[in-house]
């Protein structure tokens, strides 16, 4: 019993540390009632004014998915500077609770451009 009990001690202890250093992921921080709204509202703004198709993906990501087949900025993240909530909405990415933007390619799902969602 007490082998037993060291076990599960060690393993729980484990997984604490996996968790802390971000290793693992065993719990999900819930985004806010007001964000949720944010994102809606956001949403519905963007797919009457924007021609291609946005979308929150793993929490605290934005995919725009676009129809080019590359990037053609010379600083590959203007691309994504594009979409920027500041440059659609005037949002900050705080407000939205988005931590990165991202502009895949609509048919094959390649990156073409992706920021960490500062406010500028």
């Amino acid at each position: 019993m007490l082998k037993i009990s060291g076990l599960l001690f060690v393993l729980g202890m484990t997984f604490l540390v996996l968790d802390k250093f971000a290793i693992i992921k065993t719990s999900k921080n819930e985004l806010s009632d007001e964000i949720k709204e944010r994102r809606k509202a956001y949403l519905k703004y963007w797919s009457e004014s924007v021609p291609h198709q946005g979308k929150f993906v793993n929490q605290d990501t934005f995919v725009v998915y676009h129809t080019s087949k590359k990037n053609n900025f010379r600083n590959k993240d203007d691309f994504s500077r594009t979409y920027h909530p500041k440059t659609v909405t005037d949002q900050s990415c705080e407000e939205l609770g988005i931590g990165f933007i991202q502009v895949r390619n609509i048919y094959n799902n390649k990156l073409l451009s992706g920021i960490a969602c500062n406010n500028y």
